[in-house]
């Protein structure tokens, strides 16, 4: 799966740099997760941190930050 990182629209007031920043960087989170069950499903980053965990951080980012910008 290909998720393409956002891009800074000056048009609209959800791609500000902060918000494509985090939303950015829950893909990385994402991406992450992905190869690691992609290649090894036991496999944790130098931190410790497995695929589960990188998705339960990105979840908790993505709601946070739906908090934020909804009204």
């Amino acid at each position: 799966m290909t998720i393409k990182p956002v891009e800074f629209d000056p048009a609209d007031p959800l791609r500000n740099d902060e918000i494509c920043e985090e939303i950015n960087g829950i893909i990385k989170l994402v991406h992450a997760a992905e190869f690691i069950v992609e290649h090894d499903p036991d496999l944790q980053t130098q931190s410790g941190f497995t695929a589960r965990h990188l998705l339960e951080m990105a979840g908790r980012d993505l709601k946070a930050l739906g908090n934020r910008v909804s009204p």
